[in-house]
Formats: C-alpha cells, structure tokens, sequence
C-alpha cells in the first residue's frame, strides 16, 4: 500500500479581532492486496475557520469544511461540516467552552473490499458501505487553581449516523 498526502494551510490577520486558517488537503492510496485486490482511493478536504476574538473575553471560532472520498469502483461520498466553538474566559483561572460540529469520515478500501476466511470466520466485501457522519456537542470548564494544576470538567455527546462496523450476514 501506498499512501501520498500532501497540505496547503494559511493563515492570515484579516483584522486585528480576526484571524482566518484555511487550506485544502488531498490523499490518494495505491494497493496491492491479497485480501482486497487492487483498488485505489482519493479525497480531497478543504476548510476554514475564522477565530473572532472580541472586546471582552470571548473567544468565537466558526469553520466549515468539505470532504469528498472515492473508493475505487465505489460511488463517490462528500459531506459539508460546519463547526462553531465558543470560550470565555472569565477568571485567568477560569474559562468555559463550548461546541457544536458535524464529522464526515469515509470508509477505508480494507473497510470496503477485504475478502477472507480463517478459523470458520469469512469477511465479505461490502460494495454498499455508506461513508459516516457525526454530530457533536460539547460543553467543558477549565480551572488552574494552582500553576501544578488544572482541572478540565466536560459534558459531551457524540451521535454517529451509518457507522462503519461489522456485521453479520445471515445468509
């Protein structure tokens, strides 16, 4: 298997309460395989975030990005995921956030195309494998009583839509 992966990030002052981050990344993968053939795959992500600093203590970070993943012989899957995070730092000891984001993650060609047996356990490609998503929310407190220590609390929650596990084919 080969694996070539290359970034192009930049970051630019656009005010002096805006900092922008944007940048696209691009993956391509070549494999030759006894369990799954031959099959290649791209993909191609692009972003940005703004962080919007104010005149008060908060701190506001809202980015999107678009992926889209091809798995060889496979259709094509692609997801917009918008995120926006907040921090407030109340005390120089004490800072709250929060967030809320969507995920998009693409089946891997072994997820995809591996064709086995052993030990009376067959795994069977799966040519209708659908990418996942996620939405997730967080909510957390950050407090540094003393400099030797720092207390991080959260509340989170993750749901994920067509998660890639395994499954049993009755037939």
């Amino acid at each position: 298997s080969n694996l070539y992966r290359g970034e192009v990030q930049l970051t630019a002052n656009v005010t002096n309460n805006i900092i922008l981050t944007s940048g696209v990344e691009g993956n391509t993968t070549i494999v030759k395989s006894n369990l799954f053939g031959n099959p290649d795959a791209f993909g191609v992500g692009l972003y940005s975030v703004a962080d919007i600093n104010f005149n008060f203590p908060l701190i506001a970070s809202l980015g999107i990005r678009y992926d889209y993943s091809k798995l060889d012989s496979l259709d094509g899957s692609g997801a917009l995921s918008p995120k926006l995070g907040l921090n407030y730092k109340l005390f120089n000891n004490l800072i709250f956030r929060s967030s809320l984001g969507t995920g998009f993650r693409a089946s891997t060609l072994a997820e995809a195309f591996t064709s086995t047996s052993t030990s009376g356990i067959t795994v069977k490609p799966n040519p209708n494998i659908k990418s996942e998503s996620n939405l997730t929310f967080e909510l957390g407190v950050n407090y540094l009583p003393f400099n030797f220590l720092n207390l991080d609390f959260t509340v989170f929650q993750n749901e994920y839509y067509n998660m890639i596990e395994p499954g049993i084919d009755p037939a």
